[in-house]
């Protein structure tokens, strides 16, 4: 994907927050490719998700519409000129 687009473009990874095995496995796997890559940004979803109340349903990982607005805050956040 990064040979693809290139090293003058920002690529944004969102590490997860759901509650499977693969989990941990995926953010780890986002994290490193991140530190491979100089335009990688990894997007740190879990630790906000998990610091702040309101932001899931009550099954912790479904977004409510505060989740929601929050997550596309962060999102945003992180894309250059955004």
């Amino acid at each position: 994907m990064f040979a693809a687009i290139g090293p003058d473009r920002t690529v944004l990874l969102v590490n997860v927050l759901v509650p499977r095995r693969w989990e941990g496995e995926v953010n780890d796997q986002l994290a490193a490719a991140a530190a491979r890559h100089p335009n990688a940004v990894l997007v740190d979803w879990r630790t906000l998700v998990t610091s702040e109340e309101g932001l899931t349903r009550d099954d912790g990982f479904h977004l409510t519409a505060a989740g929601a607005e929050r997550y596309a805050d962060l999102v945003v956040g992180q894309v250059p000129g955004g």
